[in-house]
């Protein structure tokens, strides 16, 4: 499950997408990682494939 998100970075509007465990609860805070694309890539391909991935694999935590 993931959500897309929107917010100013000074003049630059950024875009992307927060990724959450299947079995996510909004009364529990969790931990976070940041990923990054690598320069002139594409936010849906490599960074989204680990973030998905993570997320998941944060079910077991």
């Amino acid at each position: 499950m993931f959500k897309k998100i929107r917010f100013k970075n000074g003049a630059i509007e950024m875009v992307g997408n927060i990724f959450f465990p299947t079995d996510f609860d909004e009364t529990i805070k969790y931990p976070a990682i940041v990923v990054g694309h690598p320069a002139g890539g594409v936010k849906e391909q490599t960074a989204e494939i680990y973030a998905s991935k993570m997320a998941d694999r944060s079910q077991s935590l």
